[in-house]
């Protein structure tokens, strides 16, 4: 019986040695008829697929090599799906012609996990073989199928789980590549939106609360705390300070080796974690108020006719209330100053004409309605008429601008470019007003009129400050005695009567 079985095995090898003489070195055959098989294997755990090389160790036994991501079939061994145990490799049946195969190859008659169903065998072994003439095989089948053997594969795979250490760490395993995975992509997303956050807040200069202490150096005299400082700041950026997410070192866990790979992701999932929350603290710390720094500029310029310098730190930071506070050295060089008109009074016992700044009051001083019918401004050597006729009740007051009796060629005369108060106090214009009127119901015209000559400096002052400087007043006789028109030694066309506006 012990004899009968090896010539047996004999028979089926010499078969095989045979068969693979038949066909030489011609390619593998295209398989016939093939249909899906029944996946072994216990549930599905995890969400991506992960593989391990099932390999015949030292003695036979059955472990688990490479642990990858890759379906790809490997150079040796076979292709295991660890989330569900189930083979990764052709398991459908298999009509085959007798040739060389692969080791792993379905129609392989050395193939582990394939039952053979070959009738060609079963001649051999029980009616003796038959050759002819350059070792053909004659009178036999040359078809076989093979198909997938289920039960073996099951056995080496629980055996390749023991062997490993895979046993009772395989679900495990597989949970924490999810969660490592699953952990890194979070971390990304958060650690950008931080960085983003954060840069935005640092980009919006405008939510900054910003505190100018200014020193005012030069003419201060001349300021009228009319400008604000922080508009001309100019607050930026620091390019390099700009954030970006902070890297996580979370290479790739696989492909690695079965034996050891649990232990290394378990160890990885730690360390990704905690390089997860330095990363945030490092953005949170780098963004925070009191470490936003920028750079600051403040180049001189003009404002509000005002010609001065600024002197401002190069470096701000925030402070602990997100405000920023910076120290401004304003030097004033110089003031523009336009519409530079005196404060001028015209009166008589009926009318009274008072300018101040640049407004024009007309008082009635009588109880009887007056009609004031044209104003002329003299300034230097430029004259302006105007017939703006002002209706005026008993006791009562009326203001227009000086602007609406000037022309153009005032304004410019009236016009001090870069005045300091020594240049403004060796300069002089002069100024003058007339006006004229009528009472109601009589048919006489009276004229007030005055002209004199004035200091830039001490009008200037008056403006900063009412009442700073006094010129030489008119003798008040003379304001009050009434001029008629025919009396002033000027031309009549300068007082053009005849229209109104």
């Amino acid at each position: 019986m012990k004899n009968k079985s090896r010539c047996q095995l004999g028979m089926v090898a010499l078969a095989a040695t045979m068969f693979c003489a038949a066909c030489g070195n011609s390619p593998p055959a295209k398989d016939a008829t093939i249909q899906e098989p029944v996946i072994a294997g216990n549930y599905f755990v995890g969400e991506k697929p992960i593989y391990a090389y099932l390999n015949s160790g030292s003695g036979g036994s059955w472990v688990f090599g490479t642990i990858t991501e890759s379906d790809l079939e490997p150079a040796s061994g076979y292709l295991v799906r660890l989330n569900d145990l189930a083979p990764a490799f052709d398991t459908r049946l298999a009509e085959c012609t007798p040739q060389a195969y692969p080791l792993n190859h379905k129609c392989s008659l050395t193939h582990p996990f394939r039952i053979k169903e070959v009738g060609v065998i079963g001649k051999i072994i029980s009616g003796g073989i038959a050759a002819g003439t350059a070792g053909k095989v004659t009178d036999i089948s040359r078809n076989y199928k093979t198909s997938f053997d289920e039960a073996t594969f099951n056995q080496a795979v629980d055996e390749a789980l023991v062997n490993t250490g895979l046993d009772s760490e395989r679900k495990q395993f597989l949970t924490t590549l999810e969660d490592f995975a699953a952990v890194a992509t979070a971390a990304r997303q958060e650690l950008e939106a931080l960085a983003n956050q954060a840069n935005n807040s640092y980009l919006d200069t405008g939510a900054i609360s910003i505190i100018v202490q200014p020193d005012l150096q030069g003419l201060t005299t001349y300021y009228t705390n009319d400008i604000d400082f922080r508009s001309l700041i100019e607050i930026v950026p620091r390019l390099e300070s700009s954030l970006a997410p902070a890297s996580l070192n979370a290479a790739p866990l696989l492909p690695c080796d079965a034996r050891n790979c649990a232990a290394t992701v378990r160890n990885a999932l730690l360390s990704l974690k905690a390089d997860v929350a330095n990363a945030k603290s490092a953005i949170l710390s780098t963004s925070s108020r009191t470490s936003a720094t920028y750079d600051i500029r403040c180049p001189a310029m003009t404002q509000k006719g005002y010609l001065f310098t600024l002197e401002c730190p190069e470096l701000v930071r925030r402070d602990a209330s997100g405000a920023m506070v910076i120290p401004l050295t304003v030097n004033i060089l110089s003031r523009d100053f336009e519409d530079v008109y005196p404060d001028f009074v015209l009166a008589d016992e009926r009318l009274r004409v008072s300018i101040s700044g640049s407004t024009v009051n007309f008082s009635n001083l009588t109880g009887n309605y007056l009609a004031v019918m044209a104003q002329t401004v003299y300034y230097n050597s430029q004259v302006q008429t105007s017939s703006t006729r002002i209706n005026l009740a008993p006791d009562v007051s009326f203001s227009r601008q000086i602007s609406d009796f000037v022309s153009p060629p005032i304004g410019i005369e009236s016009s001090f470019r870069q005045m300091t108060p020594d240049k403004a106090a060796a300069a002089s214009f002069r100024f003058g007003f007339a006006t004229k009127y009528r009472v109601a119901g009589q048919a006489d015209e009276f004229t007030l009129y005055d002209m004199r000559e004035f200091n830039v400096g001490c009008t200037i002052d008056n403006r900063i400050e009412f009442g700073a400087c006094t010129d030489e007043e008119p003798n008040e006789q003379e304001l009050q005695d009434p001029v008629r028109l025919d009396e002033l030694e000027r031309n009549p066309d300068e007082l053009n009567t005849d229209k109104e506006v």
